[in-house]
């Protein structure tokens, strides 16, 4: 009889081989410009407001705070109540710019987890208290990931992330988290700034406890990249949310950013941490990515196809760097607007092009 080890280690294979002919599946749909089933995932922005100024942070540069209005406790639920009603959502995943700075969010979930659907939520960590996370220990079988996020040692951290004792503040959060028995999964931006002390960044989130880590490379393209995608998904340029500092393009050489990734994952399995990159395979096609070439060598498709995303407002958009509204779902019918000829065009737009220039080191892209 075989053990649950090994069950595991079998399954997770053929789990990546569904994954992927699933993802193939919709992208042959979208690139045919057909209807799409309906996820079972739903992804809803509670707020697109944050306590926190980062440096690397599209919301911020993009004010995307100053054009969602955003519901309030009952409407909110009631609205999820709405979208359960019409499609059965297995899973819901809070996130922002940054889901704590609503004093109800843990209605939001308490009321989701009583729909049936399991939640995952990504925090900037600085907002947690014991009371909070409390209950969200409570219902902590229906918590999928407590994504939390630190991109630094004591002052590295709040240089990146600006505000108000943010590295206190976020270790604080993310080691009582750890300690709430909640699923923590830290993410961890590699800067200029910050790479030559990610190995203590790490040892501190190993002291924290914390079991799962991701790193990754900031998400920063230049304006040709941002006018190239308007011109090909015929979103406008207003419409689209991507982060774009001249001051943030790396200073430090590719080799050696290369080198920071596989030594700071190789530290944190040595920590006995689970570890990954964003978006998945990064390492592998690492190159590729970096000098756009990757859409011409590979065939790749978005992860987006399989959720639902919703803004603040209750507008159906296609992931947080489209911000472009696809239906009002309070008004609007979910199958619908999923479905509309807007959307199934700009979805064919999306495959035509093997993904659009800004999509190429998105966390939801996926090279088949």
């Amino acid at each position: 009889m075989r053990s649950p080890i090994e069950i595991l280690k079998n399954a997770a294979p053929l789990r990546a081989i569904r994954q992927r002919r699933k993802a193939s599946g919709l992208r042959r749909k979208a690139l045919a410009g057909e209807r799409l089933p309906l996820p079972r995932g739903l992804v809803f922005e509670p707020t697109q407001r944050c306590n926190l100024s980062c440096i690397m942070c599209c919301h911020r540069q993009h004010h995307t705070e100053n054009s969602c209005p955003e519901m309030d406790t009952g409407g909110a639920i009631e609205f999820i109540n709405h979208l359960k009603r019409q499609h059965d959502f297995r899973t819901i995943g809070f996130i922002g710019s940054e889901p704590f700075v609503r004093n109800d969010l843990e209605d939001l979930m308490k009321a989701a987890v009583g729909m049936g659907m399991d939640v995952s939520v990504q925090t900037n960590s600085t907002l947690l208290s014991a009371e909070r996370l409390k209950v969200w220990s409570d219902h902590k079988d229906h918590i999928r990931n407590f994504g939390a996020s630190l991109e630094g040692v004591a002052g590295v951290d709040d240089r990146i992330r600006q505000g108000k004792d943010v590295f206190n503040r976020a270790s604080k959060g993310i080691d009582l988290a750890v300690g709430a028995g909640l699923p923590v999964t830290v993410s961890v931006l590699i800067l200029d700034s910050n790479r030559e002390k990610l190995g203590e960044l790490i040892r501190l989130l190993d002291d924290l406890k914390v079991k799962t880590m991701d790193v990754s490379l900031i998400v920063n393209h230049r304006q040709a990249d941002i006018e190239e995608t308007a011109s090909l998904s015929g979103i406008g340029a207003k419409d689209i949310c991507i982060t774009s500092k001249p001051e943030l393009e790396y200073k430090t050489a590719s080799f050696q950013l290369l080198e920071d990734l596989q030594s700071g994952l190789a530290l944190g399995k040595s920590c006995g941490m689970s570890v990954s990159t964003s978006p998945d395979g990064f390492l592998k096609h690492y190159r590729e990515i970096r000098d756009g070439s990757i859409r011409k060598k590979h065939r790749l498709t978005c992860g987006a196809l399989d959720s639902v995303r919703v803004d603040p407002a209750g507008r159906l958009i296609h992931c947080q760097h489209f911000r472009q509204s696809f239906g009002d779902l309070r008004e609007a019918k979910l199958a619908e607007a999923w479905n509309s000829q807007e959307f199934l065009k700009f979805r064919k737009r999306l495959a035509e092009a093997n993904l659009f220039p800004i999509c190429v080191d998105c966390y939801r892209m996926r090279v088949l």
